[in-house]
């Protein structure tokens, strides 16, 4: 689901932050979207409370999305 929303808002022209475990699925990810699509992509454990919150205020500047669309 969170591969099928990052398509389609970078298909919209959203700037991304790809946030998983799977550093290779998020390069598959990255892969598909369009060449001119501005997007990061970060390894982390989203139930890691603390490096979820350190991600969250290092990237505070980026609007945040939920990958259930």
């Amino acid at each position: 689901m969170g591969r099928a929303c990052a398509v389609s808002f970078a298909a919209a022209g959203a700037k991304l932050i790809l946030v998983d475990l799977n550093e290779a699925g998020l390069k598959e990810t990255l892969a598909l979207l369009p060449p001119s699509t501005k997007a990061k992509i970060v390894t982390l454990n989203i139930c890691d409370d603390d490096a979820l919150i350190a991600m969250i205020r290092v990237r505070a500047k980026t609007p945040l999305t939920s990958a259930g669309c």
